[in-house]
């Protein structure tokens, strides 16, 4: 079933739909949700919540022709609200998270270095052009869905993840091997 079909039968109050929309969609929210909040289980409360208003507004659905980006973007708007409310402060990954996969103590070396080097790396990225990158190559969206749900031209978009991948060919290819 398509995403229009889905929007549609959810605003004529199809439960169904709105399940087969929550499986589909919901990891990929929180991904995206997290990659805001740094805070996955609020990410997750977050989405289910966009799902919750999802609901209550379902008849508001029938004037949307891009669901997904629709999705996204209201992810986006709600991470972006939180943000400003609770001046939530991004921090770093948690230790427990990089020593829960078990690596030979050579690859957890690198792993941590890589990491290291990667958080270190992102604070030179202007934030709208890291959010650009990591939608394409951490969430594998699209260029034209980047572009709406960041609210920028897709031209742009090209230009920011052009700009990151010279930056980490620099950062990284040149100098590390």
């Amino acid at each position: 079933m398509n995403e229009l079909q889905l929007f549609r039968d959810i605003s004529e109050g199809d439960i169904n739909a709105l399940n087969i929309l929550f499986e589909t969609y919901y990891q990929r929210l929180c991904d995206f949700a997290f990659t805001f909040l740094n805070d996955y289980p609020q990410a997750e409360e977050l989405v289910s919540d966009v799902f919750v208003k999802i609901w209550e507004s379902k008849t508001l659905l029938q004037g949307v022709s891009y669901p997904r980006s629709f999705l996204f973007t209201m992810v986006k708007n709600q991470c972006i609200s939180l943000t400003r409310k609770t001046k939530f402060t991004v921090s770093s990954i948690e230790e427990e998270e990089i020593t829960q996969t078990t690596f030979s103590p050579e690859e957890t070396l690198l792993t941590e270095d890589m990491q290291t080097a990667w958080e270190q790396f992102k604070t030179n990225i202007p934030p709208l052009q890291l959010q650009a990158f990591e939608l394409s190559r951490f969430h594998q969206l699209k260029y034209q869905e980047i572009a709406e749900v960041l609210e920028i031209s897709v031209k742009t978009v090209e230009k920011y993840i052009g700009k990151t991948l010279k930056l980490i060919h620099e950062e990284f290819l040149e100098k590390h091997l």
